[in-house]
């Protein structure tokens, strides 16, 4: 990695930063396993409402960190965890909702710096173990693997109105 990569808290004004990283991530990494164009339907400005109400909302369980690139002077990459949201049967406690990083600053250790950091807030936070949701033919999914997670089931779900099934990934401990 040539640039300094800093992983802070985001703050509100980072909203549009990360919503910039939320559609280019999308598109890129689901170009072809989603429909294309739902893809190029995705608007930034709808994405930095989302997240300019998410980041305005404190709770203590649950926090977004960016990844910031100091010599660019850009946010590349971004991971949102808390409390699981869904399937209150599942015994894993927390939930990373998020992960995105923009495709020219994969595979450099970024994932790596922002999910570890992420453990470390989940578990500050209280939290035992966590999961996530991740398309079936996603590649990331090998990413989540090295991480230590583990497929525990599929789930049927739909995306633009396609049919799609996702894999729900858990670490036991965090």
């Amino acid at each position: 990695m040539s640039s300094e990569i800093v992983i802070r808290p985001a703050r509100p004004e980072d909203a549009k930063d990360i919503a910039f990283v939320h559609v280019e991530t999308w598109r890129s990494t689901y170009a072809g396993l989603v429909n294309q164009t739902y893809l190029d339907q995705l608007k930034y400005e709808d994405r930095e409402k989302m997240w300019t109400s998410i980041l305005h909302q404190y709770s203590p369980k649950s926090h977004v960190l960016v990844a910031y690139d100091k010599e660019k002077k850009k946010t590349v990459g971004f991971i949102s965890s808390g409390p699981k949201r869904e399937f209150p049967e599942l015994k894993y406690d927390g939930e990373i909702s998020a992960i995105y990083i923009l495709k020219e600053f994969q595979r450099q250790g970024i994932g790596e710096m922002l999910f570890d950091a992420s453990c470390r807030e989940l578990r500050t936070a209280g939290f035992q173990n966590a999961m996530l949701w991740i398309l079936k033919d996603n590649p990331s999914i090998e990413f989540y693997k090295t991480m230590g997670g583990k497929v525990i089931s599929e789930v049927p779900c739909e995306i633009a109105g396609e049919k799609k099934v996702e894999l729900l990934v858990g670490w036991d401990t965090i």
